[in-house]
């Protein structure tokens, strides 16, 4: 006995939509793949801000300084460094001109997201910092969570469209 048509509407409803989901899915590897759906230069793996206003609010700490001392280890797991850096100016948190903190980050080069433009060996930098509940402090995000400061600006990585505000960077001491 053959399927009448009101029989055979749901399976080739369900049939569509498969197909549907399967060219959607394999379009989107694709352009994946091509870089056009890559809208940053972050992954999915960690924030990332397309605004001042959003980028400076995710910072419990902002402050200007220089690299005073670096050390590499793997105290979590993975391999990092954790910066010393002494604090120049402060545009926001608790922490005093004069002291220093500390910053880590993955090691750069190790991986897909560290911060291949901040040189270990030193150099004056914003920085933009989260807290951690135990002590110590990261970047807010590998490509926006510092700033190299040449020639008293700002300049930000080459993934970072995303500038300083002029009041942080009033604050901080910077054109």
């Amino acid at each position: 006995m053959e399927a009448s048509p009101v029989q055979r509407r749901p399976w080739t409803a369900v049939l569509a939509g498969t197909v549907a989901v399967v060219m959607v899915g394999v379009l989107g590897v694709l352009l994946w793949d091509r870089g056009d759906l890559i809208s940053s230069g972050s992954s999915a793996d960690e924030p990332y801000y397309g605004s001042t206003a959003e980028l400076e609010e995710s910072a419990d700490v902002i402050v200007r300084g220089d690299i005073v001392d670096t050390r590499e280890h793997s105290d979590r797991g993975w391999r990092e460094v954790t910066a010393t850096i002494r604090v120049a100016a402060v545009a926001k948190g608790e922490v005093a001109v004069g002291t220093t903190v500390e910053v880590s980050y993955a090691r750069p080069g190790s991986g897909p997201e560290t911060p291949e433009e901040l040189d270990p060996a030193g150099g004056e930098y914003v920085f933009l910092l989260a807290l951690w509940p135990e002590g110590g402090s990261s970047l807010v995000n590998t490509s926006q969570g510092y700033y190299r400061i040449s020639d008293g600006r700002a300049v930000a990585t080459k993934d970072n469209p995303v500038p300083l505000g002029p009041e942080v960077r009033q604050r901080l001491g910077l054109g």
